[in-house]
């Protein structure tokens, strides 16, 4: 079959397209994959960022499509919808074997293109309301998210709105912050220096009680100083770059509570994992435009998407096509 791999780190140059030997049917579901999602997360394995992964290593780790083989005793069956996201390596590729409890079941009326879309950055955003920050209503304060109009930040800003929860949201150009603005939040520019007084003045005296960022290193030291007494900071990405070693010290400053969380550890039971992603096409269901995809890319482009993923020039979700879509 045929896979998007790594021989070596580097740029988008690095990746290739070759053949490699189909998954074996042994205790694993074999899907046929449709669709491939395009995260950051790719390229930070591309780049080297994260110790450990083996070489050679394909690529990707969110897609949908079809069963192709159900172990004996599996709840799946051979043609069964399925998608997974943050469990699993190896998308870029015509075929993956993956754990059942990796899985969940694509509804009906979800596509499969949609499937894999959506579910990495909605079950990240529902992980951080509901696991990390534990946002509710009854809890004065500001919510303060970095990259507003970024694939986690689309679904975080409204679902904190519908919570009644006051958001600033930061984007980089008019165009994003117009949408944030249309979405319920107050719209600051991330290029204006001045965005941590801007966003603690618009706060006023219940200040920033949470701030989401997935920038890292560039935003780090500004989130932490703009962070209201007793507030969190969660810091869910590092599309900047990795953040120095915290001094706990720093944080008693505010008695202010600092989180790193990664998906993988909140989709451990299966169950838990079925429901966050029933969550995700509940909201898909309501607002479809969260499934705004900015380019569809074939296997032997993934060079290609990459590239496009690191111009951050469009919005929404970048894929790959891979199989047939239904």
């Amino acid at each position: 079959m045929r896979a998007a791999r790594l021989h070596r780190h580097g740029g988008p140059e690095v990746i290739v397209t070759e053949s490699i030997a189909a998954p074996a049917q042994h205790s694993r579901v074999v899907i046929d994959i449709a669709y491939a999602g395009i995260n950051f997360v790719d390229a930070y394995q591309r780049e080297g960022r994260y110790p450990g992964l083996e070489l050679p290593l394909t690529l990707g780790i969110e897609a949908a499509g079809r069963v192709a083989y159900a172990p004996p005793g599996s709840r799946f069956s051979v043609g069964d919808r399925v998608a997974c996201a943050a469990l699993g390596q190896g998308c870029y590729a015509e075929q993956i074997a993956l754990p059942e409890g990796a899985l969940v079941a694509v509804p009906e009326d979800i596509s499969l293109r949609d499937a894999a879309t959506v579910l990495e950055q909605g079950m990240t955003a529902d992980m951080l309301l509901r696991d990390v920050a534990t946002v509710t209503p009854e809890r004065p304060g500001w919510a303060l998210v970095h990259a507003g109009t970024s694939g986690v930040g689309r679904w975080l800003v409204p679902q904190l709105v519908a919570r009644g929860v006051p958001v600033i949201a930061l984007a980089s150009t008019a165009e994003k912050r117009a949408w944030l603005e249309q979405s319920g939040a107050t719209a600051l520019s991330s290029n204006d220096p001045q965005w941590p007084a801007l966003a603690c003045e618009a706060a006023g005296h219940d200040g920033l009680r949470w701030i989401f960022d997935s920038i890292g290193a560039a935003t780090f030291d500004q989130s932490l100083a703009a962070l209201a007494p007793c507030g969190h900071l969660i810091l869910y990405g590092a599309a900047s770059g990795p953040v120095a070693p915290v001094d706990p010290l720093r944080l008693m400053a505010k008695s202010a509570t600092l989180s790193r969380p990664t998906l993988p550890h909140f989709l451990r039971d299966p169950l838990r994992l079925a429901e966050r992603a029933e969550r995700v096409f509940a909201q898909l269901r309501q607002s479809p435009t969260l499934a705004q995809v900015a380019g569809v890319f074939a296997l032997e482009e993934a060079a290609a998407a990459h590239l496009e993923l690191a111009s951050r020039q469009r919005q929404g979700k970048l894929l790959l096509h891979i199989g047939a879509a239904q």
